[in-house]
């Protein structure tokens, strides 16, 4: 089994690859396993999901990482905001609400 380190590396590589479901189920599968995703992991994730507008994963992985004590900063609220000044992104700030 690997440890976190090589787990969001791992999850980090396949999502640059692109985000596709089979990304999304490794990352459950992990995630059931007790692994935990680092910030990094979901910042990947997030801009990737926000990018392919992908909304309602994104701010599913969003809730999850405040869950789990990982706080946003400039970075992810750059993200949010950028994607949320898209003319495509009509819930992009649902969650902030």
């Amino acid at each position: 089994m690997p440890d976190g380190e090589v787990f969001n590396m791992a999850i980090i590589c396949l999502i640059k690859g692109g985000v596709s479901c089979q990304v999304l189920v490794l990352l459950e599968q992990f995630v059931t396993c007790g692994l935990k995703p680092a910030f990094n992991t979901y910042l990947t994730l997030l801009q990737a999901l926000y990018g392919a507008g992908e909304t309602g994963q994104a701010d599913k992985y969003l809730k999850m990482m405040t869950e789990q004590g990982l706080v946003s900063n400039i970075f992810s609220y750059n993200m949010i905001i950028d994607f949320g000044v898209r003319p495509d992104a009509s819930n992009a700030f649902q969650f902030w609400s």
